[in-house]
């Protein structure tokens, strides 16, 4: 294969993995993706070998292996700071913050927000990356009973919500760490609102002018 056409062979067989982590096969995505790293060697494959990284990093935090998890972020930051792209090293930050909130070190995961959170532009991958951030953020905060900076994050995360960039998962996480921020102060209202927003967002009502039927909407056999 030439460059370009391993390049795409490695991205393609890495939303394979992807794939595996979506459906919880973690070993499966994990073995695949360290492979891939393996192949990726040459000096001109750096941005492909940090994304392999940073993904499996997100694969081995899904895991629950933090001490893995920890490891590979780093090598996806320092290939990121090679590279210099502010977008990229965004990305290795986003999932570290993500790492170090589960293993409950909040205020360093509000750190590794920063830069994110300064990121400009109306590109996909910024408007996902602070979204993350300011979910993340926000959990944080509340653990630290800042509220100060969790207004912070809610400011940041409200105003990207009903972004089309962002997925619907992510959207119902933030949605209900938002419900338990309000739910902390007896804000009993407040949560009750939001609450039903996030339900909502996971699994919104059937169209009443959609007649498709069920079957087809499920994947199911077509007439």
């Amino acid at each position: 294969f030439d460059d370009q056409t391993h390049t795409i062979c490695v991205v393609t067989l890495l939303e394979c993995a992807r794939y595996y982590q979506g459906i919880g096969k973690y070993p499966i995505a994990i073995a695949l993706t360290k492979r891939l790293i393996e192949k990726a060697s040459s000096p001109n494959e750096l941005p492909i070998r940090r994304r392999l990284h940073n993904a499996l990093g997100a694969f081995y935090l899904d895991a629950a292996n933090f001490q893995e998890c920890l490891v590979h972020l780093e090598r996806a930051l320092s290939l990121a700071e090679s590279i210099g792209d502010p977008v990229t090293m965004g990305a290795c930050l986003a999932n570290a913050m993500a790492a170090l909130k589960e293993l409950g070190h909040y205020h360093d995961a509000i750190s590794a927000s920063e830069m994110v959170m300064t990121l400009t532009g109306e590109a996909p991958a910024v408007i996902f990356l602070k979204f993350q951030c300011a979910a993340n953020g926000l959990f944080c905060a509340h653990r630290l009973q800042d509220p100060k900076l969790a207004i912070r994050f809610l400011e940041v995360g409200n105003e990207l919500l009903d972004s089309y960039d962002i997925d619907q998962v992510s959207k119902a996480t933030y949605e209900y760490y938002r419900t338990l921020y309000w739910v902390d102060p007896f804000d009993h209202e407040t949560a009750a609102a939001l609450l039903p927003a996030a339900q909502r967002t996971l699994a919104p009502p059937p169209d009443p002018h959609d007649h498709t039927k069920a079957s087809e909407r499920t994947g199911g056999p077509h007439p």
